[in-house]
């Protein structure tokens, strides 16, 4: 395994300890070496988790190997997807909460990111199969556990790999809804009128693409969420606009709650944002734009999150519908949260027509590399471990003491069944359903419509009809529209929305006038679902684009993004006219959602001439900060679907010559799309505002956009302005980020220098050589200090490394208490120099990057994995960072680790750290290489006290707390 493995979107641990005693060229003190084993046997040891709560494990790695992806049958027993070893499941044959035997489903699927129960003996699995990689139904017809037929469903477009195809899970109207990574996509057609279609990059500066190569040729919708009819074969888009969230669930209500990370390689660049929770929505578009164009969170054309996070590497999640843990976790979404080393908790509370809440850690591991989790039939939360070749495993949360239920009557059971959308709680539904008999459809229609009941029970009971039939009717559901709790209104609207009728379309029309945002925006949802009426009477058209526009003047951001959606689907001359009448001062964010509406339908120079002369008529100065930024995104997407040539005559110019005098402004986010529009309609004065800006103590992520947007201006420089813009990056190049940085900033810098004078440019070339020389004095001057003769040795024998074997040095690191109470971090730091980790690694602040960001190493793996990776470079490595074998036409042979690529260069990184700039015009060949690029023999040259110190300064220094308290 290669450091290069080290990333997110892989899962690993070892929880089982070694069968053998190191030998004698390494002594153990016998009764420390106890107390080590006993800390890593002792699972509870490892783990925090809040009062209460316990960790234990089911199954180790050598039951199960490397765990990717699990749930439970309709048995109740875990299932679980290995890597590159089929779906399999456990039992517990003894009844003692451990699962001593596996038994092998099928091994045709070799790796599956999605599993999801039809019924028994039918799974649904997304992975690679005997056909490549798509969507499988896998069937045991008779019962034996083991399958009899596997059927390629929908075959996929792109791999199985880490952005590949994900989830499966059953929604509340009985359809199938599927996780697609943003280099993947069904190979099948869909519904042209989905409710998320025709996303486009909508970036108005030319952007960069990553200089490292990642997703430069994906574009919008990227990832997304479809919605799927395994009866008809239909798929429709439903979302899109994700990077690569691996999983997402979906609420008793119906919502769909994913957990998204953006490029961790943009750490520190404007364009980054935190690891987000997201309230997915039909026709979402939640941003993720390739390289630096990702769309900002205030943008009126995407949607906010329900929380940010920081970093991390979001996995598997699941919500909680069971009695077993306190009331405080019914309805938690618990999230694993793979390079961080733990599971987070988040409490959505409805506020609007969307959520809100706050993260928090429910368990925190050392190391914890979560792949997914799921909730058991006994109520305890269920999280695996694997990926990449190394040591996974299933554990369990459990809780005491176990809260019991009341015996109940059978529709009572029904009402209350734990996880209803999980294999195991449909197939009691379907027992319950027996024995009920012909009470089970008269016994849910009146719990429904029962005001005294919990509403809880009354929207389990529209579901288990509408899933378990008979589906509900549209009487039953128009009497559901005028119930007092807003919670029943909003479910019934979703299901009216599955009718394709003008009773049900005049139905969500009027709903669309209800008090609660979020019944309005189901509303114009489902009113999207339905797609357009081209044979609607004129008066129909009338009340609905009337309450489509009384919807946009809705304070709730979510309920008018809905709405927006809805009015593209009618007909243009049914909105337009409207439009245009309205006066934009009288409601100016209602005004602007109206324009979008517009933008996104724009045929001829003709119109783009009367919107722009509507966006002339908005009074700036007198929008709020949040309408302002809506006007300035609008203005943008307006430039970039103006037919006329750019920048657009006479209206747009005036435009610019306007907001300048509302630049610098009060809010850095109105400052940021200020510089874009005023950089793009090159307004005179933005070149000198721009960089009396950048000095005003910016952060770097500020700094960074102000160049990234002058860097486009043709005209307005001056020699002291290009003088001012070239000094900045003596600072700049100091900057410390993720591995994009620098390629980033080198990006910035070739830009620069295309606005300069041939002798400027000399000049600047000069300077840029002479601050790398005094960095590279600094480091030496650094690493000189490094005097042998002073670092305090150990009093053992063969202190140098090279004769010795993994299995010696691996079970030191692991359970020596000696390894754990020497070690210096500053020692530790310099290994990290003289090694050369530091060309291509990043930890916390040090290093370039290029590799894997190494910052949070240790709460993935233990030492032994990361001693794997360090002494055997080449046994795994991430497809993210293979090396490639360049060669020449005069024979020459480069290999290194892909860097960056112009029109015309191509930069890898080399074995010994070297940035090699290779002219693509002379390249003959070049393919990937089975080689890391770290070198063997790495470990070679150190001593103990070397090795241990890396191991101490990766501990520490990255943070590691083992005294971290959950807060419960």
């Amino acid at each position: 395994m290669s450091l290069l493995a080290l990333v997110p979107g892989a899962c690993s641990t070892t929880e089982t300890t070694p069968d053998s005693l190191p030998s004698q060229s390494v002594p153990l003190m016998p009764e420390l070496d106890a107390v080590r084993r006993e800390r890593l046997a002792d699972i509870s040891g490892r783990f925090v988790t809040p009062e209460g709560f316990d960790v234990e494990m089911v199954a180790g790695h050598d039951l199960v190997g490397s765990v990717v992806n699990m749930t439970f049958g309709p048995r109740g027993r875990p299932v679980l997807a290995l890597l590159g070893n089929g779906i399999v499941f456990l039992e517990d044959g003894d009844g003692n909460g451990q699962f001593e035997r596996k038994i092998v489903f099928t091994s045709q699927i070799e790796t599956a990111h999605g599993l999801e129960f039809i019924g028994p003996g039918d799974l649904l699995a997304h992975g690679l199969g005997p056909e490549g990689t798509g969507l499988y139904r896998i069937r045991d017809d008779d019962g034996d556990d083991l399958s009899d037929r596997i059927e390629l469903i929908t075959p996929t477009i792109g791999e199985l790999g880490e952005h590949g195809p994900h989830e499966i899970a059953l929604g509340p109207d009985g359809a199938l809804y599927i996780l697609f990574g943003n280099h993947s996509y069904p190979d099948a057609a869909v519904d042209p009128l989905s409710p998320s279609r025709k996303l486009q990059e909508d970036h108005l500066l030319p952007r960069y693409l990553d200089p490292r190569g990642h997703a430069r040729t994906i574009r919008a919708p990227a990832g997304t969420i479809h919605r799927f009819d395994l009866q008809t074969g239909e798929w429709s888009q439903i979302a899109g606009g994700f990077r690569n969230p691996f999983d997402f669930a979906i609420d008793l209500s119906g919502e769909i709650f994913t957990f998204e990370a953006d490029m961790e390689w943009d750490f520190g660049l404007p364009w980054y944002r935190a690891v987000r929770v997201l309230h997915v929505i039909p026709g979402g578009d939640y941003g993720w734009r390739t390289g630096s164009s990702k769309f900002q969170p205030y943008y009126i054309d995407t949607l906010p999150s329900v929380d940010e996070v920081g970093r991390g590497s979001p996995v598997g999640v699941a919500f909680y519908y069971h009695h077993v843990y306190p009331q405080k976790y019914s309805g938690a979404l618990f999230m694993g949260d793979w390079a961080r080393g733990r599971i987070r908790v988040i409490f959505p509370r409805p506020r609007g027509a969307t959520y809100e809440g706050t993260t928090v850690d429910f368990v925190h591991g050392e190391p914890l590399n979560v792949s997914d989790l799921d909730v058991g039939p006994d109520g305890f939360l269920y999280f695996c471990t694997g990926g990449r070749e190394t040591t996974g495993g299933l554990f369990r949360i459990r809780y005491e003491p176990v809260r019991e239920v009341p015996a109940t009557s059978t529709l009572d059971k029904v009402l209350r069944q734990p996880m209803p959308r999980s294999a195991w709680g449909q197939a009691e539904l379907k027992r319950l359903k027996g024995s009920m008999g012909e009470d089970w459809a008269s016994s849910l229609r009146g719990a429904v419509l029962d005001p005294a009941r919990p509403t809880g029970e009354r929207q389990r009971a529209l579901e288990a009809l509408q899933i378990h039939g008979p589906p509900p009717d549209l009487p039953l559901l128009v009497k559901l529209t005028r119930s007092d709790a807003a919670a029943i209104r909003s479910e019934a609207i979703l299901l009216i929305g599955t009718f394709s009728t003008p009773f049900a379309e005049s139905v969500m029309t009027a709903s669309l006038q209800d008090e609660d945002p979020a019944v309005v925006r189901r509303a114009a949802e489902g009113l999207v679902r339905l797609g357009p009426e081209s044979e609607a009477s004129s008066e129909r058209a009338e009340i609905l684009i009337s309450g489509l526009f009384s919807c946009l003047e809705q304070a709730d951001r979510f309920a008018r993004y809905s709405c927006r959606q809805a009015l593209l689907r009618a007909p243009k001359a049914q909105w337009l006219p409207v439009i245009e009448e309205q006066n934009p001062n009288a409601n100016p964010q209602a005004a602007l959602e109206a324009l979008m509406v517009w933008i996104h339908d724009l045929d001829s120079p003709a119109e783009a001439g009367r919107l722009f002369e509507k966006l002339k008529q908005i009074r700036v100065t007198r929008l709020g900060t949040e309408t302002l930024l809506s006007y300035l995104r609008v203005l943008q997407l307006a430039l970039l679907r103006d037919p006329r040539p750019l920048p657009g005559p006479g209206v747009a110019s005036a435009l610019g010559r306007r907001l300048i005098l509302e630049f610098p402004h009060e809010d850095r986010r109105v400052n940021r799309e200020l510089l874009t529009v005023l950089s793009f309609l090159e307004v005179p004065g933005v070149v000198e505002k721009g960089l009396a800006y950048l000095d005003s103590g910016l952060s770097r992520e500020e700094q960074i956009h102000v160049v990234y947007a002058l860097r486009t201006l043709e005209s307005g420089w001056t020699p002291q302005t290009r003088g001012t813009l070239i000094a900045w990056f003596r600072k700049a190049w100091r900057f410390r980020g993720a591995a994009s940085m620098e390629g980033f900033l080198d990006n910035l810098w070739n830009s620069s220098l295309q606005l300069l004078e041939p002798d400027e440019r000399r000049r600047a070339e000069s300077l840029k050589d002479e601050v790398m020389d005094e960095k590279m004095r600094q480091l030496a001057a650094y690493l000189a200090d490094d005097d042998a003769s002073e670092v305090q040795r150990w009093s053992r024998t063969g202190d140098r490394l090279g004769n010795m074997s993994f299995e010696e040095l691996s079970d030191y690191l692991e359970y020596d208490p000696m390894s754990y109470e020497s070690g210096d971090v500053e020692r530790g730091r310099k290994v990290f120099y003289l090694a050369k980790c530091v060309n291509c690694h990043v930890f916390g602040e040090e290093g370039r990057g290029g590799g894997p960001d190494l910052s949070t190493v240790v709460k993935r793996f233990r030492r032994r994995e990361i001693l794997e990776s360090l002494m055997f470079p080449s046994r795994v490595i991430s497809d993210q960072y293979v090396s490639w074998s360049v060669r020449l036409k005069n024979h020459d042979e480069i290999t290194g680790m892909f860097v960056t690529e112009s029109e015309d260069e191509l930069t890898l990184i080399t074995a010994t750290g070297e940035r090699v700039d290779v002219a693509k015009d002379q390249i003959e060949e070049r393919r990937e290489s089975s080689m890391s690029i770290m070198p063997e023999g790495l470990i070679d040259s150190m001593s103990l006290t070397d090795l241990v110190s890396l191991m101490v300064f990766l501990e520490k220094a990255g943070g590691v707390d083992r005294k971290l308290k959950i807060e419960d």
